[in-house]
């Protein structure tokens, strides 16, 4: 009877890393689809020709890329 006990702690112990996992394997995933910032978007743009960097819309604008087949964020920047 132990045994029985000890096989059940197992299969819960091994689900419950898989869960973990693949929990794991979704933040990270979403982690990297993420946007970047505008400080990081002005950091990479700024050399040391530039005056002034102006962003317009916050949100960007919706557009399909017939390329990859799907809709992508645009944003644009005006770089002085």
């Amino acid at each position: 009877m132990p045994m029985r006990v000890l096989n059940a702690n197992n299969e819960n112990l091994n689900t419950m890393r898989k869960f973990l996992f693949l929990y794991g394997c979704l933040f990270l995933s979403v982690i990297s689809l993420a946007q970047p910032t505008d400080a990081v978007i002005r950091k990479d743009l700024t050399t040391a020709l530039t005056i002034d960097i102006k962003f317009t819309k916050t949100t960007g604008t919706r557009q399909w890329n017939s390329s990859a087949g799907n809709w992508e964020y645009v944003r644009v920047c005006i770089s002085v």
